[in-house]
């Protein structure tokens, strides 16, 4: 099993993280709370993580990361997190492996629902601003 992975915070007060499986269907979930970058992408590896069978190889284009969970460098800042992914990836015997974000698919389909997200926001506020300019002119 093959597993891309990544997090992103998204237009306003919310983030998201996302997961490839077998180069199928992303699995986007949007959390309805702002959290810092390096939060979302450890909640991404361990969602991966737990939606991962044995032996199974995760990709994340967070080198930091993949960095310190590889060669047993503790977090102290994001400790819960660090512990949590260190768990499964020893208990799994997962293979976390550093890939750019021109390959990561997960970021692909998180950057295309960003850009949605935000199109439709600058929608909206367009529309507002529209109609308060009729209301004004008359």
């Amino acid at each position: 099993m093959i597993i891309y992975c990544d997090g992103s915070l998204i237009q306003g007060s919310d983030s998201a993280i996302c997961i490839v499986i077998d180069r199928r269907k992303p699995k986007i979930i949007t959390l309805n709370k702002k959290r810092p970058i390096f939060q979302l992408e450890y909640l991404a590896i361990i969602y991966a993580f737990e939606s991962a069978k044995p032996t199974s190889t995760i990709f994340s284009d967070e080198k930091n990361i993949v960095l310190g969970l590889n060669k047993r460098f503790g977090d102290k800042k994001n400790y819960i997190f660090y512990a949590k992914a260190l768990d499964l990836m020893d208990e799994k015997k997962l293979k976390l492996v550093w890939v750019s974000r021109e390959k990561n698919l997960a970021g692909k389909h998180l950057e295309k629902r960003v850009k949605e997200i935000h199109k439709y926001f600058e929608d909206q506020r367009e529309y507002v601003n529209k109609q308060k300019r009729k209301r004004f002119k008359k």
